[in-house]
């Protein structure tokens, strides 16, 4: 790069702060507390999720591998992942085998059954939909779901998805 660049940069990273900062000192107290408080409920949130999706990309891998060591048994299969709601409002989730070509029809299935209680989802699906939902916390779309358990929050947001 050259000079001017870094002058025109640096310049610009000047004005930017300066606009912050004036930003910042006209908030009240309660506003930046409140702000502050939100951001960190929202990574919060994401860090939950991230673990609950660690635990699924473990499950998942595990039943990846019957595919693998059994191909003649599970060669037609994909591995799927499964939220449910219990009465008791717990919600759980699992990774589980279903084969290819039925597995749609399952999942539409089990939707049409139990709407509110069950949804399943193909596993890479589900990993760009969670990835989705994430920005979408960070970005406050979901501010006022941020008390709640992370599993409910997934199960509801990715319900109507299709995967």
């Amino acid at each position: 790069m050259k000079a001017d660049d870094f002058e025109a940069r640096s310049e610009a990273a000047k004005e930017e702060a300066e606009t912050l900062a004036a930003a910042i000192s006209t908030a009240s107290v309660d506003e930046r507390s409140s702000h502050t408080l939100k951001l960190a409920m929202r990574r919060r949130m994401v860090e939950e999720i991230s673990k609950i999706t660690r635990d699924l990309e473990t499950k998942a891998r595990e039943e990846e591998e019957w595919i693998t060591k059994f191909p003649t048994v599970y060669g037609g299969e994909e591995v799927w992942i499964y939220f449910l709601t219990v009465d008791r409002g717990v919600t759980g989730c699992n990774a589980l085998l279903m084969k290819k070509e039925s597995g749609p029809l399952v999942a539409a299935q089990m939707r049409q059954k139990h709407p509110s209680e069950v949804w399943y989802m193909r596993y890479l699906s589900f990993v760009k939909a969670i990835e989705g939902l994430k920005q979408d916390i960070l970005d406050g779309k979901y501010d006022e779901r941020l008390g709640t358990d992370a599993a409910k929050l997934i199960f509801d947001a990715l319900k109507d998805k299709v995967g």
